[in-house]
């Protein structure tokens, strides 16, 4: 798997076991406040989402990335449209 890893930062494309990330990142106010909805994302469409996002990894090659700043800080970044 493609990996960027530095003293401070890691970078990965989005998997299966990321669900409780994403599910934790997604239901922060502080982030969700900047994602259309404006509330807090239920974990079936999280669950939902990610099938999505790591199938557009496999049919394409390339998608949506998950940030970590080391050693606990997440994010995600899409490299395409939809949620």
């Amino acid at each position: 798997m493609l990996e960027l890893i530095t003293s401070r930062f890691r970078l990965c494309p989005i998997s299966d076991k990321n669900l409780d990330d994403l599910v934790l990142l997604w239901s922060d106010a502080e982030v969700t406040r900047y994602l259309p909805g404006d509330e807090p994302v239920p974990r079936q469409v999280v669950k939902d989402e990610l099938v999505y996002m790591t199938a557009h990894w496999q049919q394409h090659g390339f998608g949506s990335w998950l940030h970590r700043l080391l050693p606990a800080a997440v994010s995600a970044c899409r490299t395409h449209g939809h949620i």
